[in-house]
C-alpha cells in the first residue's frame, strides 16, 4: 500500500493536504484513512493509517516570511520604460504609485518594465454603445514585464469582456509574488485575475505567467485561450476558470502547478441556459505538469480528436 498525490512542501499556516488515494493510487479511500499532522515549522513524518496499515512520508513546514520568493524578471527583451496608452483618449487611465487603472472601453498598448506595479481594468457596463462600439477592454502587450508582491499584476474589478493579446514575436511576463489567499481573501491572487467579465487570452505572442503563492490564471466567469503561446508556472491551480474553459485554434501551453493544470468549479445554468463547468479543448498542444489532477472539470471535459495533451506527475 503506497500513498499518491502527496504535497510534500508547506508554508506555515497553509493547510495540510491530504493525499486521496492510496493502494496504488487506483482507490479512493480519502473517508477511510487517518493521519496524525504536526503542521510546525520543521520537517515531519506524517503517518497515514487504511485498516490495519499505516503508511509514512515526510513533509516540510517552512517559515512563512511574508515575502514570496521572485523569480529572475528578463532584461534583456524588455524596456525599462514602461507605458500604458490608448489611441483614441488618455483620460482613461489614471496612473498612481505604479497602480494604472483603465476606466474606460477601449484598445490599450502596454509595453516595458513595471516592478511593483499593476494594471487594473474597473469598465461597470455602460447604459448605452455608440454605433461599431464593442462592450470590451483590449489589452496588447508588447514586451512587458509587469511584477508585484502586493497584487495581481493585471487584476481585472469589472468588465463584460476582457481580452489580452501578446502581439507577435513578442515575449511578455506577468508576476504574482503576493502572499497566499484563499476563500476568505479578496481579491484572490494570480499573475491575471477577472472578478467580473468573461477574459480572453490571444495572439501569437508568448506570455509566461507566474504566481508564487496562488492561481496562475483565475477568471471568475468564463476563460478562452487561442492561438497564444502560454507558459504558466504556479503552487496552486495552473488555468481556473469558474465557469468554463475553452482552448482553440492551435494554442501551446505549458504548465507547472502545485493543484489542478485546468479546473472550472461551477455546475449550475446560465440566465440563458448554458451549462457551466465545461473544459472544451478543440484545438492545440498542452503539456501539464501537476501535483493533482491535470484537467479537473467541475462538469465535463471536451477533448477534440487533433488535441495533444500530455499530463506528467511532477
Amino acid at each position: 500500500m503506497e500513498f499518491s498525490d502527496v504535497k510534500t512542501s508547506y508554508i506555515e499556516g497553509e493547510e495540510f493536504v491530504r493525499p486521496t488515494a492510496l493502494a496504488n493510487g487506483t482507490i479512493d479511500v480519502s473517508d477511510l484513512v487517518t493521519y496524525d499532522v504536526d503542521m510546525s515549522v520543521g520537517t515531519h513524518v506524517v503517518t497515514g493509517t487504511y485498516k490495519d496499515v499505516s503508511n509514512t512520508f515526510e513533509i516540510t513546514v517552512s517559515p512563512d516570511s511574508g515575502e514570496a520568493e521572485t523569480p529572475d524578471i528578463p532584461t534583456d527583451d524588455i524596456s525599462e520604460k514602461f507605458s500604458v496608452k490608448n489611441k483614441a483618449t488618455s483620460e482613461a487611465i489614471e496612473a498612481v504609485d505604479g497602480v494604472y487603472t483603465i476606466t474606460e472601453i477601449g484598445e490599450y498598448d502596454i509595453s516595458g518594465k513595471l516592478e511593483e506595479g499593476q494594471i487594473v481594468v474597473n469598465v461597470p457596463e455602460p447604459e448605452s454603445l455608440e454605433e461599431g462600439e464593442e462592450d470590451v477592454v483590449v489589452l496588447n502587450l508588447n514586451e512587458t514585464s509587469i511584477s508585484s508582491t502586493s497584487g495581481c499584476p493585471i487584476h481585472v474589478i469589472e468588465c463584460r469582456d476582457v481580452e489580452i493579446s501578446a502581439k507577435k514575436g513578442k515575449n511578455n511576463y506577468l508576476y504574482d509574488h503576493s502572499s497566499l489567499k484563499d476563500e476568505t481573501n479578496d481579491p484572490y491572487g494570480a499573475a491575471i485575475y477577472v472578478e467580473n467579465g468573461d477574459l480572453k487570452l490571444k495572439g501569437t505572442g508568448k506570455l509566461l505567467c507566474v504566481s508564487s503563492n496562488n492561481n496562475g490564471i483565475h477568471g471568475k466567469d468564463d476563460v478562452k485561450i487561442q492561438k497564444m503561446n502560454l507558459m504558466v508556472k504556479a503552487t496552486n491551480n495552473g488555468i481556473k476558470g469558474n465557469d468554463s474553459i475553452s482552448i482553440k485554434e492551435g494554442a501551446i501551453i505549458d504548465i507547472e502547478c502545485g493543484d489542478d493544470g485546468l479546473k472550472t468549479s461551477n455546475n449550475s445554468y446560465s440566465s440563458k441556459g448554458k451549462q457551466k463547468g465545461n473544459i472544451e479543448i478543440i484545438d492545440g498542444n498542452i503539456t501539464i505538469n501537476s501535483w493533482a489532477d491535470g484537467i479537473d472539470a467541475e462538469y465535463d471535459v471536451i477533448i477534440a480528436d487533433t488535441v495533444t495533451v500530455v499530463d506528467e506527475e511532477t
